[in-house]
């Protein structure tokens, strides 16, 4: 299978590119181990295998809104 067969197939049956998928997917542990470990979030960022910590928080606030510790800490109150 191509990646170029493989990008058209996820376009035309998910709605979505295969790097939105991944990101999608990979937030939503991200998520998870935000609200419910004890991990900092620099330690999320690293072990989602995210290159830094910035590009893990500007990626969850444009998802979640909020910065991945002003989530958890409202979500924890």
């Amino acid at each position: 299978m191509s990646t170029g067969y493989l990008s058209r197939y996820f376009k035309s049956h998910l709605n979505v590119t295969v790097k939105e998928y991944l990101i999608a997917v990979r937030l939503k542990k991200e998520r998870q181990d935000v609200l419910f470990s004890n991990y900092t979030i620099l330690e999320i960022a690293y072990l989602h295998g995210l290159p830094n910590l910035k590009s893990f928080i500007n990626a969850f606030k444009k998802v979640y809104h909020d910065t991945p510790a002003k989530y958890r800490e409202k979500v924890r109150k």
